[in-house]
């Protein structure tokens, strides 16, 4: 989400067959490595807040539009990425997207709690609230103008 660059997501038929055919792939082999019984989230964006610059040259508070949807998934076992350090153990991808915009290292705490790390971004969920947030901090510090620093929340839900 850098440059916080709002996507419609179009919901059709096809795309939620394609996203869920994706989900129980990923599961079926995370099963089949663990043998546990694996459950993943689909966590939506409701509301979005932060800094843009404007044309009169001054950073101004701002709320965005968003439609942003995330796949948060464990990292099966015999998955093979070069780019993906092999200590991570769940992955944040943005629906529609082939890499995770976040990696968490550790799995949920013992109050349940995933954070994960993404470049210049964290997100954090709550398994007991089913909420999260994402921060995206570049833009303001850098000087880098056209990104946009936000903050931004939703729920989530098993899949």
């Amino acid at each position: 989400m850098s440059n916080f660059a709002v996507t419609t997501l179009r919901l059709d038929s096809k795309f939620l067959a394609s996203v869920s055919s994706l989900g129980l792939l990923l599961a079926s082999v995370a099963n089949a490595a663990t043998g546990d019984q694996v459950t993943r989230y689909l966590c939506v964006m409701e509301k979005a807040t932060g800094f843009s610059y404007d044309k009169g040259g001054s950073w101004q508070s701002t709320d965005f539009e968003v439609e942003e949807k995330y796949l948060v998934t464990p990292r099966p076992k015999n998955f093979a990425d070069e780019l993906i350090p092999s200590d991570v153990a769940w992955l944040v991808t943005a629906v529609g997207k082939k890499r995770p915009e976040y990696l968490c290292k550790d799995d949920f705490n013992k109050i349940g709690y995933l954070s994960c790390k993404g470049l210049f971004s964290e997100f954090k969920m709550s398994r007991a609230t089913m909420r999260f947030q994402t921060y995206y901090g570049n833009g303001y510090v850098s000087d880098e103008k056209a990104d946009t620093p936000y903050v931004a929340i939703g729920k989530c839900s098993p899949l």
